[in-house]
């Protein structure tokens, strides 16, 4: 695919985003240990993984099911299923299989669950007999807790989650437990540890998922990057239960201003972004494409903390963005807390770009900022399915994409 910027760039927009990939399956698990109807869910996320997982919901008793490239579904099913007690097999594409599950699986298997790891996915055996105070890893992934979280009232008492003192991504597990106190289950955070009550989900009525904030990542980006533009974004909340409503804060400090709006909020750049700056995004993992991409594009010295775990996503995201920005002439100081942008102001840049998006939906919107600057050639565009389907339209107000 071919993208690059139209002239002159529009100074205002309206974007619809997806609804909400994290609440919509965390609200799809929900749906179905109470027996809600997923009909109920008003603005279910339409990206490929919430549709795997709403595809094996509506499914059941199959021997195998298929989860592509979902990480979270995966995990959540997988927990669901030893909940319920359905023996399966769980598969999917390479790249999912070797990602970490393991935490999620010794979890299971202290609950009572039989399960097989092998080649072809994962095979329960057998599902939860019992419920002990568990304690988890998150330093990978805060989906594993999540799906413990979700499975827990179930059983009987209250159920203890020690998450130790490196968890990854806090907000989702408060997250979590916002969806699980819409469906009546009671759950309390600590530092290190999560209390869940016994009981039962409650069935409800007409829960409005809400836009997806990791989305408007793109187009906060977009908006630093173009003086004087302002941009409509519908459905985004400040105070939403979703961690990623931190962006507003992140490219504050950039010059981008967030205002409350009728029915959502709306972007504009009104300042100068910094000379150097550093954020800390251990909890905010989904912002670093955008991000890191910004500050590139802007020539901003930033170091990035908190960003371990990129290399456990769809692609190795550090490994990704530094190949894709060593051809402008940008370099990773990498160190154990993080990276530092470098610039070679010597190299010679290009009119035109080759963007390797490794298949990850996040490289790709990620780098597509560099259209304003250059013509990119992008391959596998349609990796963008996997969170933002109508991405591509969305990028098109200001920019050609030519297939």
């Amino acid at each position: 695919m071919k993208l690059y910027s139209k002239q002159p760039v529009a100074l205002s927009g309206k974007i619809n985003l997806p609804g909400s990939k994290s609440i919509s399956h965390r609200a799809l698990i929900c749906c179905a240990l109470s027996g809600t109807p997923i009909s109920e869910l008003d603005g279910l996320s339409d990206s490929d993984d919430t549709q795997y997982l709403k595809e094996a919901l509506l499914n059941p008793n199959q021997p195998q099911y298929n989860m592509g490239d979902g990480a979270t579904p995966l995990r959540f099913f997988l927990a669901y299923k030893a909940a319920v007690n359905e023996p399966c097999t769980i598969t999917g594409s390479n790249i999912l299989l070797s990602r970490p599950h393991q935490p999620l699986i010794d979890a299971l298997t202290a609950c009572g669950a039989e399960i097989n790891v092998h080649e072809h996915g994962i095979s329960l055996i057998k599902g939860i007999q019992r419920f002990p105070k568990l304690q988890l890893e998150a330093d990978s992934s805060s989906q594993h807790v999540s799906a413990m979280m979700l499975v827990a009232p179930k059983y009987f008492g209250t159920k203890h989650l020690s998450i130790g003192n490196n968890a990854a991504s806090l907000p989702y597990l408060e997250m979590t437990a916002s969806v699980m106190q819409q469906f009546g289950i009671h759950t309390e955070i600590n530092q290190h540890e999560i209390q869940i009550d016994e009981g039962s989900y409650t069935p409800t009525k007409k829960l409005l998922i809400e836009a997806d904030w990791s989305s408007a990542a793109f187009f906060y980006s977009l908006a630093a990057c173009i003086p004087g533009i302002r941009i409509k974004i519908p459905g985004l909340s400040l105070n939403s239960a979703q961690g990623d409503r931190q962006l507003s804060a992140f490219y504050a400090s950039l010059g981008v201003k967030t205002y409350p709006d009728i029915d959502g909020i709306q972007i504009s750049n009104e300042g100068q972004p910094p000379k150097a700056i550093t954020y800390n995004l251990i909890n905010h993992p989904d912002c670093a494409p955008a991000l890191i991409s910004t500050c590139a594009f802007l020539g901003i010295e930033a170091s990035f903390l908190g960003i371990q775990n990129l290399k456990h996503k769809e692609s190795n995201r550090i490994n990704a963005m530094e190949e894709n920005l060593g051809s402008l002439g940008i370099q990773f100081q990498q160190n154990e807390d993080g990276i530092t942008l470098l610039y070679n102001k010597q190299k010679t840049i290009t009119e035109e770009l080759n963007i390797i998006t490794f298949k990850d939906h996040r490289i790709a919107m990620g780098m597509a900022i560099f259209g304003l600057r250059h013509r990119l050639h992008i391959d596998h565009p349609e990796c963008v399915s996997k969170s933002f389907p109508n991405f591509w339209q969305e990028w098109s107000q200001w920019f050609n994409v030519e297939y």
